[in-house]
């Protein structure tokens, strides 16, 4: 089950020293659908990357011969290449963030038709989707930034999410880095698109019970459904007013053969 109750319990020792844990274990999101597109975007070594302050936690450093030895203590060795992310060596964002946001979430403005209508079928950008525990909320570098700046802009960057692949595909042309829908469809700047349904090993885990996130799957059908049935009506409205414009000029014609007849 990726249902998180609670925080994942993490070492005094290694919270202390600013090794906050693995890229998978902090944060979460809302769906299982969600959970498998962006753990799969990010991949199995990202997802396990450690990560640290700063680069004093590295492979030489005396934290990291103390975590040798925390694994140890779990009949664990670390002998295999592993990820490392020194939050303090990242590139953060710096445009702010929302104003008054509990989550802190990163102030991105959403991608727009070029009328200024919002691109049908997106969602957000993944790393304002990113549920940060309350804990996690409080980790800073030494400038300042919280997590969602550096590490998971770090390693979502501008990643879109759409709801379906159908969606995404539509707004290609309004996309200018990568994007995901919630079916599975993954698009990489460089044209590559990935199809089809995947089920990662390592994944985020989720905020909602089961029975929750089937309410809201059930909730989005709804929303949906309307969403089809305003695009109907709208093209309905439209087509009724071409007649009626149509119409218009009909009468406008007849009228005018009509004065010209009693004229003659």
């Amino acid at each position: 089950c990726l249902y998180r109750k609670a925080a994942p319990p993490q070492s005094m020792f290694l919270s202390n020293k600013g090794v906050f844990g693995i890229v998978a274990l902090l944060g979460s999101v809302a769906s299982t659908s969600l959970s498998r597109v962006l753990s799969e975007y990010l991949g199995k070594d990202t997802m396990l990357a450690l990560v640290c302050k700063s680069s004093q936690c590295g492979p030489k450093s005396v934290e990291y011969m103390r975590l040798q030895s925390e694994a140890a203590l779990l009949n664990r060795s670390i002998t295999s290449r592993f990820l490392i992310i020194c939050l303090d060596a990242t590139r953060p964002w710096s445009s702010g963030l929302v104003k008054n946001d509990p989550q802190r979430k990163l102030a991105m403005d959403n991608p727009c038709l070029p009328n200024g209508d919002p691109i049908p079928g997106f969602i957000g950008y993944a790393v304002n989707m990113i549920e940060l525990d309350l804990a996690d909320l409080d980790i800073q570098t030494n400038s300042g930034h919280g997590l969602r700046e550096t590490l998971f802009y770090g390693v979502f960057g501008d990643l879109q999410v759409y709801e379906t692949g159908e969606y995404l595909q539509a707004a290609l042309s309004h996309i200018n880095e990568d994007a995901v829908s919630l079916d599975g469809v993954i698009f990489k700047e460089n044209g590559f698109i990935y199809s089809g349904c995947c089920k990662p090993e390592i994944h985020f885990p989720i905020t909602v019970t089961e029975k929750q996130e089937k309410t809201l799957v059930k909730l989005e059908l709804t929303r949906d459904r309307k969403r089809k049935a305003e695009k109907m009506m709208a093209e309905e409205n439209c087509s009724l007013r071409k007649l009626e414009k149509k119409l218009k000029k009909a009468t406008q014609k007849y009228q005018n053969f009509t004065a010209a007849m009693a004229d003659s």
